[in-house]
């Protein structure tokens, strides 16, 4: 069987994950309106929240992918990192309510 390298810099991301695969997109709740901080602002740290999210998820991909137990251990103190980042933003925005 000719399977992908998911390390090819040739392939996409697209190429690499299924057509049906549904990456979990975490909603926020507050309200923009009644908000400490300017919207734009809110705007920003939401998409730096969604990017720390995608961020696990495609380490938890490529340590699916792994061999070597040395990468296995780096690739999840990145998803570590990645999960701590997303919390701290999301923890922020929800005291912005």
């Amino acid at each position: 069987m000719n399977e992908k390298n998911p390390f090819d810099p040739a392939l996409s991301l697209s190429d690499i994950i299924p057509g049906d695969f549904k990456p979990y997109v975490p909603e926020f709740e507050y309200d923009k309106e009644q908000s400490k901080i300017a919207p734009k602002s809110l705007d920003v740290i939401e998409e730096l929240a969604r990017l720390e999210a995608q961020a696990c998820r495609k380490f938890v991909l490529y340590s699916e992918c792994l061999t070597d137990p040395q990468l296995k251990e780096t690739a999840a103190a990145a998803i570590i990192s990645h999960k701590k980042h997303f919390n701290k933003l999301q923890d922020y925005l929800g005291s912005c309510r």
